[in-house]
């Protein structure tokens, strides 16, 4: 591996695919084979590089939060023409989805730390109070089970 590599753009695809890998930059750097500091400066100077690692980002977190979604349950308004030309809007429930469940269940620890570090739950009684509330409004037996991993979690970390 030679450090000291100018900018191409063809490093910015390479850290785009590594990136939406979860690779660490570390990981990033050493394979286009810059420093540190190199890697970073590319970041702050040019344009398509940090649009690009921001994409890879974005793109992780998009998914995590539609996989919740999807596994919590949903509303979501849509409008439709009816046959006489009118428009009309209604709500559409969307029930907690099985696949999303068994998924976010069998990956739960790597969302657990993501959780934990995001919103501290364990110190914010108020969040729970409204996480319970919200848990409450669905009947599914799955989340209760979520309920009760993340409570009991909870007291384990005070």
């Amino acid at each position: 591996m030679r450090y000291g590599q100018k900018y191409k753009k063809k490093y910015d695809n390479i850290m785009f695919e590594l990136k939406l890998k979860n690779v660490s930059n570390q990981i990033i750097w050493e394979t286009i084979g810059v420093s540190k500091n190199t890697f970073y400066t590319w970041l702050n100077k040019y344009k398509s590089f940090r649009d690009l690692y921001n994409k890879a980002l974005n793109a992780k977190t998009d998914a995590k939060k539609a996989l919740i979604k999807k596994a919590t349950g949903f509303k979501e308004k849509i409008e439709k023409i009816t046959h006489t030309g009118k428009i009309v809007e209604y709500e559409e429930y969307y029930p907690p989805d099985t696949q999303a469940i068994r998924y976010l269940l069998r990956n739960i620890s790597d969302f657990d730390k993501e959780l934990e570090h995001k919103i501290k739950i364990e110190n914010d009684k108020a969040e729970i109070d409204k996480i319970n509330k919200v848990i409450e409004n669905y009947q599914d037996e799955v989340i209760d089970i979520i309920k009760d991993f993340y409570e009991t979690k909870i007291k384990n970390n005070r």
